[in-house]
């Protein structure tokens, strides 16, 4: 029972989250942000999924079975399994998607059509920032379970380390870009949050306990004058490779405080299905906005709120259909492995 329940906020969590990164998504192709909701959302909505990842990561790497199994049957094991889940379920639908809308994206965009820019968009994963740090900070947490260390210590002070490496890259021209091939200095900078969710698995327990309807009040109030009021800004940007400390204390806080209101929720099939799939939808979140900005600015040229949220509820309603179609159809697109069936 207990499983059902984690299950279903981790869904929660990640459905919320990513219909926000469309939500924002949408703003930046429309060509409209809306800066007073981006300061709430911009917290919690890119740092939650890191987050989440490295509970699930950890949650099921550190179990003691597998701790006991050893190095050398984590390497043959689990840490194999690891690696193949990363290299089909992650890089190689990276690819997909980068391919069927890398010529799509340059003709609405107005650009030439150069070989060298389409591989580094597709084998060399400069199209999906998100999923390409993911997967460097999936690879360098894989290399470190080698050590087989129960510790939690361990791997959130290692990652911390390495993600402080990632907030001095920034300073450096061609990270600044953001062009470097997998977006590594991004996943550099994840490993922390991945180490923070690694750190809410292992006292998860003593979160569950702590925090009520009533403390809740106060960390949004915390939440929310870091947010507005704050004189001193975190950098809290993992996309743009801008982060500090305070910026990870600020991700931690708005991802707890998610999950606090997604346990909450009663399990609700629409939001379990777009969680379970949030790579997917991810996949669709810079062609479908792209795409129906244009179309929708041919008919209304002047921007607007209204255009906002019209582009955004279109580009929601075509993610989820093409899921659905993609899930139940095509599900090879997100593991080809699924082909041998």
């Amino acid at each position: 029972m207990q499983e059902k329940k984690e299950l279903n906020w981790v869904n929660v969590a990640k459905a919320i989250s990513i219909i926000t990164v469309l939500f924002v998504h949408t703003e930046n192709y429309y060509g409209l942000e809306l800066g007073e909701i981006n300061q709430f959302l911009c917290g919690f909505y890119v740092n939650a999924f890191f987050l989440i990842s490295g509970y699930l990561l950890f949650r099921k790497q550190l179990n003691k079975p597998a701790i006991e199994a050893g190095s050398a049957q984590y390497i043959i094991g689990d840490g194999k399994k690891l690696m193949f889940n990363i290299l089909y379920r992650m890089y190689i639908p990276m690819i997909i998607f980068s391919a069927i809308e890398f010529l799509p994206k340059i003709m609405i965009t107005h650009r030439a059509f150069e070989f060298n820019t389409l591989l580094i968009e597709t084998v060399g994963a400069g199209t999906y920032w998100f999923t390409s740090a993911l997967l460097i900070a999936e690879v360098i947490i894989a290399l470190l379970l080698v050590t087989r260390r129960q510790n939690i210590g361990f791997y959130v002070v290692v990652l911390g380390i390495i993600s402080s490496i990632g907030m001095y890259l920034y300073d450096i021209e061609i990270f600044h870009l953001h062009r470097e091939p997998f977006f590594v200095s991004r996943g550099i900078l994840a490993c922390f949050f991945l180490g923070l969710g690694a750190l809410y698995w292992k006292y998860e327990t003593w979160f569950d306990r702590v925090i009520n309807k009533h403390t809740i009040l106060l960390l949004l109030a915390l939440y929310l004058y870091i947010a507005y009021l704050c004189p001193v800004a975190p950098r809290f940007m993992v996309s743009m490779g801008d982060m500090d400390v305070f910026g990870y204390f600020f991700g931690f806080l708005g991802s707890v405080i998610l999950i606090w209101f997604c346990k909450q929720l009663p399990q609700i099939k629409t939001l379990t299905f777009v969680g379970r799939n949030s790579i997917c939808f991810y996949f669709m979140s810079g062609a479908l906005p792209i795409t129906l900005s244009a179309i929708i600015k041919r008919f209304y040229p002047e921007v607007s709120p209204w255009g906002v949220f019209l582009v955004f509820s279109l580009t929601l309603i075509g993610a989820y259909i093409a899921s659905l179609v993609i899930v139940k159809y095509l599900p090879w697109m997100l593991d080809i492995r699924k082909l041998r069936k």
